[in-house]
């Protein structure tokens, strides 16, 4: 069975193909498709098939994946993909079509059935429409929220006293480590006959808050959240953010995904990455790191 991964330069992308190959799937089966394939000459020198793809043309994923029975399509980087997620999404799932690709996957999220709000959830239900629509087997990964992207939020949004600002309410999510997401996905990839879906989640759903008080028992912090209300925190996010397309983009996707965690839509708990793997997810604390900045600022 020959296997194709896109986004081979990105985070999730990296670490499936890593558990993959530990998994002993061999080499000569996996194509690895990337926007730049020259950087992943590491991955061509143990015998993975690496080409060029690039969602925006189609032409590019056809000919990526040809020849592969599998293709697991990994969502677009964030800046991105509120702006063109939808057109980009529905040209990759075409040109698979294309390629004669027999069965489809997709890295989607918790909560996408909730579409046609304009949210980042919305455009993961589009694609997941586009999946049903192929005449593929298919299978909908929907991923819960990774609770790595918060180093990158509390070197950002952590005020000068400490306070980190949300409008996330008391609302519960089963934080998730991307580990966790990449070795339930090695296995799906590979399993004889894989459901339509998977939902993949932290063992248990906590608040922002509890969140917080893990980092700072873990790290000796200080930090508190304050959770503003919507308006507040517009007006907070318009104060810190310019307003290139990028910017207005990445606005709008946090606006949403507090909304989400407020209205408890990311608050489910399954047990699927256990059942997959034979192991438990690891507690969200153990995938998060702090920053220099963070260390020194909030001793």
């Amino acid at each position: 069975m020959r296997i194709g991964i896109s986004g081979g330069n990105g985070d999730l992308s990296g670490r499936t193909v890593k558990q993959l190959l530990a998994n002993g799937f061999p080499p000569g089966e996996l194509v690895v498709s990337s926007t730049n394939p020259a950087a992943l000459k590491y991955l061509n020198e143990i015998g993975v098939s690496v080409r060029r793809a690039d969602f925006s043309d189609p032409g590019s994923v056809t000919e990526a994946f040809t020849g592969c029975d599998r293709v697991l399509l990994i969502s677009m980087k964030d800046h991105e993909f509120d702006i063109v997620g939808k057109e980009y999404h529905a040209k990759a799932v075409k040109a698979c079509v294309t390629a004669g690709v027999k069965h489809l996957m997709y890295t989607s999220a918790i909560a996408a059935f909730r579409s046609g709000d304009g949210s980042p959830w919305d455009i993961h239900a589009d694609a997941e429409r586009q999946l049903e629509d192929s005449g593929c087997n298919f299978t909908v990964i929907r991923n819960g929220l990774f609770i790595k992207p918060l180093e990158w939020n509390l070197n950002r949004d952590v005020s000068d006293d400490g306070i980190y600002y949300t409008a996330a309410g008391d609302g519960l999510c089963a934080w998730v480590s991307k580990n966790d997401i990449a070795r339930a996905t090695a296995v799906i990839l590979t399993m004889d006959s894989p459901a339509k879906l998977y939902t993949l989640t932290g063992g248990e759903a906590v608040s922002l808050s509890d969140v917080i008080s893990a980092v700072n028992d873990r790290f000796g912090t200080h930090f508190v959240h304050k959770s503003l209300s919507p308006e507040d925190y517009a007006k907070y996010l318009a104060k810190h953010l310019g307003d290139t397309e990028v910017e207005k983009a990445e606005k709008r996707h946090m606006l949403f995904i507090y909304a989400y965690l407020r209205s408890g839509y990311c608050s489910l708990v399954t047990d699927d990455i256990e059942c997959l793997t034979g192991q438990a997810p690891e507690p969200f604390i153990a995938d998060l790191e702090l920053g220099e900045r963070d260390r020194v600022n909030n001793l």
